[in-house]
């Protein structure tokens, strides 16, 4: 398989450069970060990691918590402008997959029943998958484990919002540490084609640290497996927690990520 590896970053660009030096593909950085800098901020940011020398080519954190997707005080366009602006941003990095997580902002609200915020979330899918098209930027759909969110928590919810979608920008992510906290099987991504753009890795054990140590080769030879049932090809960041020396803990990971080239 020809997966590239990269880790969620932030904006921080001493991981950035922690990368590059470990032999990282890439970094995925965060979209609200990028979207709330000032111009000057973005200019220094987009400075430094051209400097490194690490592709930029995905981005997590998609919208800030307080701009709703679902629920009676969705602003449509005020969505359609922050995409816009975080979109530009984006494309200007080179990034070509923006994660669509936001539990927060996508949760559905007491009161409010699951098809009208399944009818919402597909308007609102739409409308960004419309602006990520003219970017060449595709948005990966990401599934949360129930204790985060309580809307698209399966990677098979994430498929059958993206088919109800249909839009050719929007597609779906499978983050192998919600599958194993959600105990979902592997038969979803394993028959997920072309729709499955993205994935995340954290160790499956509750700690949500990085898979780093030999228990860890298990359940990353069995997850290598269903990506290669699904014929993917695509990227893979580590998401989750690196400990206290992010440095260590990437090397250690990189080790371990070779079972999905096996």
């Amino acid at each position: 398989m020809s997966i590239r590896f990269g880790a969620c970053v932030g904006k921080d660009t001493d991981k950035i450069a922690a990368l590059k030096k470990a032999g990282f593909d890439y970094a995925e950085v965060s979209l609200s970060a990028l979207a709330a800098m000032s111009d000057e901020e973005f200019e220094t940011f987009s400075a430094k990691t051209a400097a490194i020398g690490m592709h930029i080519e995905a981005t997590n954190g998609f919208f800030p918590a307080e701009l709703r997707l679902v629920g009676n005080d969705v602003d449509l366009n005020t969505i359609i402008a922050y995409t816009e602006k975080a979109f530009n941003r984006a494309a200007w990095l080179g990034v070509r997959v923006c994660v669509l997580g936001s539990g927060k902002s996508r949760a559905i609200p007491e009161g409010l029943d699951r098809s009208t915020a399944e009818q919402q979330f597909v308007h609102v899918l739409r409308l960004c998958g419309d602006i990520a098209k003219k970017y060449g930027i595709i948005i990966a759909v990401e599934p949360l484990r129930t204790a985060e969110c309580n809307f698209i928590n399966t990677v098979r919810d994430g498929l059958e919002i993206c088919a109800r979608t249909a839009h050719p920008n929007v597609r779906c992510l499978a983050d192998f540490y919600h599958v194993f906290m959600n105990s979902e099987s592997l038969d979803a991504i394993a028959g997920a084609g072309e729709m499955l753009v993205h994935t995340h890795i954290a160790r499956a054990n509750p700690d949500r640290l990085y898979p780093h140590c030999e228990e860890d080769e298990i359940a990353c030879k069995q997850w290598a497996q269903a990506l290669r049932d699904c014929g993917y090809s695509g990227r893979m960041s580590l998401e989750g927690s690196s400990g206290d020396d992010f440095a260590a803990m990437v090397e250690k990971a990189k080790t371990l990520l070779r079972i999905f080239k096996e």
